[in-house]
């Protein structure tokens, strides 16, 4: 079972000052009035885990900000919605592209629900600012291998 989210909302870095909750909120609040109802089982309670996290941005050089910095609050934000717990993910991954260096024609949509991709098209073709994808499934040990990427 894979499980998608996509957003036009801008990330927020695990790093900044402040606090995360409010943007945790509006995380979950999107993903139950959106998406939710596309998947049953939720959250996951029993299975080892893997997060994928593709940040698409327009923003200038010296703005960008770290990608494990990035993908932290994105993967807190689903502890009690996707998952029981994010110590479940065992594998993550996490891209952060410039707009102007993303192939359009490498997104994937196997398995993705119509909703999920109507609505990534619909922000890259308005040329949204911020896009950020997110997907977990389960993860194979046969996954890993050692010295590839």
């Amino acid at each position: 079972m894979k499980i998608f989210y996509v957003t036009n909302k801008k990330p927020r870095s695990h790093n900044r000052s402040g606090s995360n909750i409010n943007y945790k909120t509006d995380i979950q609040t999107e993903f139950a009035q959106k998406y939710a109802h596309l998947y049953q089982g939720l959250p996951i309670t029993q299975k080892t885990l893997q997060a994928h996290l593709v940040y698409i941005h327009q923003l200038r050089p010296g703005n960008i900000p770290d990608v494990d910095n990035l993908s932290k609050p994105i993967v807190d934000s689903f502890t009690g919605i996707i998952y029981q717990d994010d110590r479940l993910i065992i594998r993550r991954t996490a891209d952060i592209l410039a707009l102007k260096d993303f192939d359009f024609v490498t997104v994937d949509a196997t398995d993705m629900p119509v909703e999920i991709y109507n609505d990534f098209n619909n922000f890259y073709l308005k040329n949204e600012p911020h896009i950020l994808f997110y997907e977990v499934s389960e993860f194979s040990p046969s996954q890993i291998k050692i010295g590839e990427l």
